[in-house]
């Protein structure tokens, strides 16, 4: 069997097959393999070699000295205030709101995204702490029954549940241990986030996910498909699909050709198996826009 171990490889089994041949056309086909690749993501979710296992590593709240604010300036006595704060939220007290820590000046001053709103404390306690952390920047969705929490030493100490869908602002009353993870919006760069609940993590603790990965774009021709090359047909057949709604094929048997050759290869690979309708969708992709929109938690994953 043919293996499909790069994306060249890929493209030049899409060409041959449609018979084309260009610069244009291979530019299209690039595409259609990376849609495919979606395609399949979406219809083999369960697929082994998507499954990894990401890990949080929360941090400490930092308490230490005490702090006055004019402003949106924080003054601390006895701190050291380090530019790994930046990004933290900082409170007069857990259960009241709070602020983020974002411009770091020096161990004992830094500065609040806003004026501190209240009446300015002066000398006073405070916490800076972290609830919120990114997952995998490859995660598509956890697989909510292989979430565990663990000590700083990896000892397992609890399973952890979560929570669909977003809970609005919540403001942890105390720091302890955390008991599940919720849905908050995607960081900066797109990655899915979760806020540790109920309480802010008093300590280091390791939390380790099991998850299935998403589609990695192809672009290089020397780019290793996610899907293993003893399988890579499966693309090529799906890919041939999207290139069989290109207009030249309009009256084409290509789409229906290619269409039940998929689907037969996908029930080999699958071992006929199929995946369980509690299965809450992972994302949704437009392959003409290539925008997608992705939900990081789904029901554990079974065969039927």
């Amino acid at each position: 069997m043919a293996q499909f171990d790069t994306f060249l490889k890929v493209q030049d089994a899409v060409l041959k097959r449609a018979g084309w041949s260009g610069t244009t056309r291979r530019t299209y086909v690039k595409d259609a393999i990376n849609e495919a690749g979606h395609a399949i993501f979406g219809d083999y979710r369960h697929a082994p070699w998507r499954k990894k296992v990401g890990t949080i590593v929360t941090v400490e709240p930092y308490v230490t000295g005490t702090v006055s604010t004019s402003g949106a300036t924080v003054t601390g006595v006895g701190t050291t205030f380090a530019s790994g704060m930046v990004g933290r939220k900082f409170v007069s007290d857990y259960g009241q709101p709070f602020f983020i820590y974002t411009t770091h000046t020096d161990a004992n001053n830094f500065d609040l995204e806003q004026d501190w709103p209240f009446t300015d404390l002066s000398g006073s306690g405070y916490v800076i702490f972290q609830d919120t952390y990114s997952l995998a920047s490859d995660c598509e969705f956890v697989l909510l029954d292989e979430i565990t929490l663990h000590d700083s030493d990896g000892h397992k100490m609890a399973s952890m549940s979560v929570t669909q869908g977003l809970e609005g602002t919540h403001l942890p009353r105390q720091a302890g241990m955390p008991e599940r993870l919720v849905i908050v919006e995607e960081d900066s760069s797109g990655n899915p986030q979760v806020q540790l609940w109920p309480n802010a993590p008093d300590q280091v603790y390791v939390i380790r996910y099991a998850y299935m990965k998403s589609w990695t774009e192809l672009a290089g021709d020397s780019d290793v498909p996610d899907i293993p090359s003893n399988h890579g047909d499966l693309l090529v057949k799906r890919a041939l699909m999207v290139v069989g709604e290109h207009p030249e094929f309009r009256n084409s048997p290509m789409l229906q050709q290619y269409a039940s050759l998929y689907q037969k290869a996908l029930a080999r690979v699958m071992g006929n198996k199929r995946v369980s309708p509690q299965v809450a969708p992972a994302s949704t992709y437009d392959g003409r826009t290539g925008r997608r929109r992705r939900y990081p938690f789904s029901f554990p994953i079974q065969d039927n």
